[in-house]
């Protein structure tokens, strides 16, 4: 602060503020002109693309991409509505085969007979008694996240929140701490 500055008023006749002093950034470069990209993602055995590409647009791609992405222009040719047609129509056989499959599912039983005997003797073996392995640490694990501005005091208050839960070993802290009496 300089106390000897005077009043600071803006000026109307200054040019806009841009952050950092600088002039205002350059316009954003252009995007790249579309490559090939578009036209792998076409299927080219859909039989959609095929009508748009060879009946329609008569073997032009850019033309039939344009026109393969505007539905509402698609609509207008009797060669898309018939194969939109069709598609419906193999729709429906697939729900009529999905009812007749869960016709016979709902048809089907579940057999409450008794195992046979080779089952019988599995069942008379002594079960092995099951013992849980303990590995590692046996304490509850946690995850957290420290969040804030750089020398803010993560790292301090982590290690805080361990040595305060006896989480760090006591051998540990006392090298740090014989570490730190030698530096003061």
């Amino acid at each position: 602060m300089n106390p000897s500055a005077g009043e600071w008023k803006p000026s109307v006749a200054a040019s806009e503020w841009t952050p950092g002093g600088t002039a205002a950034p350059a316009a954003a470069p252009a995007p790249p002109p579309k490559t090939e990209s578009a036209v792998s993602d076409i299927d080219e055995s859909d039989p959609l693309w095929q009508v748009v590409l060879t009946k329609i647009c008569n073997g032009d791609r850019d033309r039939a991409l344009k026109l393969i992405n505007d539905p509402d222009q698609l609509t207008q040719y009797p060669e898309v509505e018939a194969i939109l047609a069709a598609g419906d129509a193999m729709e429906e056989d697939w729900e009529k085969e999905g009812d007749k499959l869960a016709k016979e599912v709902d048809g089907m039983a579940i057999d409450d007979s008794k195992p046979a005997a080779a089952d019988t003797k599995m069942e008379e073996e002594e079960p092995e008694e099951v013992v849980d392995a303990v590995e590692g640490d046996p304490r509850e694990h946690l995850n957290l996240v420290f969040i804030g501005h750089v020398d803010a005091g993560k790292s301090t208050l982590s290690g805080n929140i361990l040595y305060l839960t006896e989480n760090v070993d006591k051998r540990t802290i006392e090298k740090y701490e014989a570490e730190a009496k030698e530096r003061n």
